[in-house]
Order: structure tokens, then sequence, then C-alpha cells
């Protein structure tokens, strides 16, 4: 939509007619009936009425409404109010929904939505239980517990919230799949497209890319929506699927929009921060990372993206503890094969070279074709004196990977310094993998 049919749009979803928004705009009666038509064919929709109903589910910053409903009982125990209380705060940091209680006006005419529910028990122990819902879907999407004897009963609410969060992201993705109405509203679309993106390959970037500019089309200044547009050609960068000097100016072009309009966002700024990383400006993609990281400190992008900006400028310890503190706060994407490798690559730095093979042999245990893990192993086993192993290992690379040049390895070891690739490269060689490159 232009600025003046956003502006229609609004005046319309308040309810007035078309004579009154004339009257508000000073413009004629055929110029809001043009804008109209423009609007619906944006929307998808066919007239006024559908129009409204394609955003009423949402608040009035676009954000779709979380309901929270509990139980008197969640408030007046001492351990669950201070479990729920750590979750409301941790949750809120997210700046993806508006959240939103039963007592709340509103409730009745926003349906349907998401909600989550929480019940306490003590039947047994004490325990606080929190189940995610949505009308249009089927009963209960995801639930989860948190045992309230606890030592520590704020991280156990922060970590129901990390989990919600990405729970209520999986189910925003299918239900742009199952309902297409939804399909018109940007953050549906927006989070269809993050677990597009998660494919990691060049169809899932087109067709996220596809599905993010048309919402882009219709709400151009969003933060969150220009967060994951970014991410996308970031992804574009790192993967070589588009020229890479095309896909870096637009990935730039998305973080200077986002700061534009939203410099204090978190989503802004850890985009901000990778766009400066391609710019090769490090100081500044630190401070932006940092200062996202106070905004939300439960910010799971931004740990990872810190720890790899500390890993490839040399300072490992940091990054060690950037990875130790997303590990405290979500062990599930801590665990992930990606996060496990990276954390195994800073072992291996700091000549923790038994702790690294531990890691990498944990991460090819569920991924045997993992090529940095293998490598990582390869090279840790022969920094080690393990040569017997290491040769094995070398073999199993080169079955799993046939393909495997050692060009391959020094675009996996980019960016690192020329020290620190040295380590490597001369661990794999002394476990007899065949290596001439310079440093």
């Amino acid at each position: 939509m232009t600025p003046r049919q956003r502006e229609i749009f609004t005046l319309l979803k308040s309810g007035l007619s078309n004579q009154e928004i004339c009257a508000r705009l000073c413009i004629s009666l055929d110029t809001v009936k043009s804008h109209l038509k423009e609007i619906y064919k944006a929307l998808g929709v066919n007239n006024r009425m559908e129009a409204v109903c394609s955003c009423a589910n949402s608040s009035p910053d676009g954000m779709p409404y979380l309901f929270i409903i509990y139980e008197d009982s969640v408030c007046t125990d001492p351990e669950a109010s201070r479990c729920f209380t750590s979750f409301l705060d941790s949750f809120g940091k997210n700046s993806f929904m508006s959240l939103v209680m039963p007592q709340s006006s509103g409730y009745e005419s926003a349906k349907p939505a998401f909600s989550l529910r929480f019940i306490f028990s003590d039947v047994q122990k004490k325990v606080l239980y929190v189940s995610l819902h949505h009308s249009l879907m089927r009963p209960i999407l995801w639930s989860e517990s948190a045992d309230l004897s606890s030592p520590d009963l704020d991280l156990a609410g922060l970590r129901l919230a990390v989990n919600a969060v990405l729970q209520i992201q999986i189910a925003a993705s299918e239900l742009y799949v199952q309902r297409p109405e939804l399909q018109k509203h940007w953050w549906f679309s927006t989070f269809y497209a993050k677990r597009v993106m998660q494919s990691r390959t060049k169809d899932g970037f087109e067709k996220a890319l596809n599905v993010l500019e048309g919402a882009r089309a219709i709400v151009p200044d969003q933060p969150l929506l220009l967060y994951f547009l970014g991410l996308n050609w970031y992804r574009a960068v790192l993967e070589r699927w588009v020229d890479s000097k095309e896909a870096s100016v637009k990935m730039v072009e998305c973080a200077s929009h986002a700061m534009r309009y939203a410099p204090e966002s978190q989503y802004s700024l850890v985009l901000s921060g990778i766009a400066n990383f391609l710019t090769r400006n490090v100081s500044l993609t630190i401070k932006n990372f940092l200062k996202a990281l106070e905004i939300n400190p439960f910010n799971l992008l931004a740990h990872q993206f810190l720890s790899q900006v500390y890993t490839l400028i040399g300072e490992e310890k940091k990054g060690l503890d950037v990875l130790m503190n997303l590990r405290r706060i979500a062990p599930q994407v801590a665990d992930t094969p990606n996060n496990i490798a990276g954390e195994s690559l800073l072992y291996f730095m700091i000549s923790d070279f038994e702790k690294c093979e531990s890691l990498c042999r944990e991460t090819l245990f569920v991924m045997p074709d993992h090529l940095i893990s293998r490598l990582l192993l390869i090279a840790s086993l022969g920094r080690q004196g393990f040569i017997q192993e290491g040769n094995r290992q070398v073999e199993l690379l080169m079955k799993i990977h046939p393909t495997f040049k050692p060009a391959d390895l020094m675009g996996l070891l980019m960016g690192i310094q020329p020290e620190k690739r040295r380590l490597i490269v001369e661990g794999v060689q002394l476990s007899g993998l065949k290596v001439d490159i310079p440093f």
C-alpha cells in the first residue's frame, strides 16, 4: 500500500464512512473509492467488511493478540506467582505479540486468537502447567510444565517463555498454510517464511523472499518483517545463492530501513549488527548485538551472532561465555548441531581438544554428515596425537563426502584469524588429511 492508502485503511478500520474519510483528508469521494479498490486488491479481499475482518485478530500495531488465561491460584501461591511473573517478563521482552489478560477490553472482538493457559497444581508436588491454544486449530498445540521446587524459579519461567515463543512461531506457520485468509497478514507470512528459510536451500530462499516481499508491500516499516527479510538475504550471501554484492546491498537496505523506522527495536539492532559485520565494522557490530541484548537478554539470535563474531576476532573465551548463557536460557536451542559445532570450534581454539572431540562426537552421532564437526574431530584427534583414530575419521570423511576438496576446508574457515586457521589445518594434517592451503 502507498502511505495514503495506509492512512485511508486506518480510518476505515476506525469505522469512518467514505464521506467522513473525504472530510478528514480533504479529498474527493472518487479518490477515496479509487484508493479503497487498491486496498482491497492489496489485502486480497472484495469489500469493506472483509478488509476490516482481515485485521480483526491484531492489535493496533499489527501484532496478534495473545491472551493469558490463568487461575487465581497461579497468583496466590508464592512459587507459582514467581515463575508466572518471570514468564510474563521474559515473554514480553520478545515484542512480537500483544499480551492481553482475560479481563481486558477487546477480548471477545479479537477472537480467534492465540491463548496461553496456566494451571497450578499441588497434588503431589507444586507444578505450573502451561498450554498453547488457537481456536482455529486442534485443542492443544503445545504444553509444558515447570517444577516449582526448582531452586531458580526465575529461570524456570524464562525457559517456559523461550519455548512458548518458539511454539507460537511454529503454530503461526502452520496456520498460514491451513487458513488462506491468514496469508494476507504480514505476521503469519513472516513466520511461515522463517520456517521455509530453515530448509537452507536456494528454493527455500526464493520462496521465503516472495512471501516476505509480498507482506512488505502492505507493511513496509515493520521491524520484525524487515528482520527476517534481511536474514534471508544474509543467508543468500553465505550460501552464494545469488550475486553476493547484490544480496549484501539488499540486506544492508533492510537494516537501514529498520533502524530508520525503529532504532530502539531489538530486531533492528540485530539486523544492523549483521549489516555492519558485512561492511567489516566489527566494533559497531558488537555494540549493536550488546544493545539488542540489553533490550532483550533472551534474544537467541543475538547470542548466536555475537558468539560467532567473538570467534572470528580471536576472543574465544567471550564467545564461550555467550554460548554458555544461551545454553542456560535455551538448552534446546544450544543443543542443535550448528550451535554445538560453534561451541566445538571455540574449545578447539582455546586448545581444549578433548572437549572439542567430545562435542563433535555428540553432533556426529545424530548427524554423521555434519562436515565442520567431522573436520574439527579430525583436527582435535591429530592435536591429541590419536593418529590411528584420526586416520579412521579421515576415511569416514571421504566416504561420506566423496567430493570433498581442500578448498572446502578453506571456505569453512573463512574469516577466522590466520594463526587459528593454522591450528586447525595442522591438526587435520596430523591425522592424515592431505590439505595444502595458505594461511
